[in-house]
């Protein structure tokens, strides 16, 4: 079985972050195809660079977090932020590269990134997906998350699926 840490970006080289976060957003972007409209994903790449991963160091309230595999080689890429002290946190990206899937990377990921919400006294957290994007739904839903709205026609023209996990004190 592979090995996977997962260790806050602080800690990590805003490269690997960068590295690992175009790998991702390519193999989604791929996975649903046209769903999501060509200028979409012109959009979402503007937003794909290392000046965006830098620039999020200078918000207290953003959590960035990369997974690497036993070889130290980046393999996962997480960012969100924790809106003050509501208690309430938001995944703007999760993801890993296609080569770990179905390896446990992702689930690696997921259990560092809850407990970190969970000590920062965090009791929600919420993310969206493309309801076609089957994989990842299962992957939330089998890691306890529960679908919590369909937003039609939210960004894009496209609907997305919030899921949410309700973390224990």
């Amino acid at each position: 079985m592979a090995i996977f840490r997962t260790t806050h970006l602080a800690q990590a080289s805003a490269k690997d972050a960068y590295d690992v976060h175009t790998k991702a957003i390519r193999a989604m972007f791929e996975y649903v195809g046209d769903y999501y409209p060509q200028p979409a994903k012109m959009f979402d790449w503007e937003h794909v660079s290392m000046e965006h991963v830098q620039r999020r160091f200078a918000n207290s309230q953003v959590f960035q977090f990369v997974t690497y595999d036993e070889d130290q080689v980046p393999v996962g890429y997480c960012f969100g932020e924790i809106h003050g002290p509501s208690g309430y946190g938001f995944i703007h990206f999760f993801g890993v590269a296609p080569e770990v899937f179905g390896k446990g990377a992702a689930d690696n990921q997921m259990r560092f990134v809850l407990k970190f919400l969970h000590d920062q006294g965090v009791h929600k957290v919420s993310l969206v997906t493309f309801p076609v994007n089957e994989r990842a739904v299962k992957f939330y839903k089998r890691n306890g998350w529960e679908e919590e709205v369909l937003l039609k026609q939210h960004w894009w023209g496209v609907d997305y699926l919030q899921l949410s996990y309700w973390i224990e004190p």
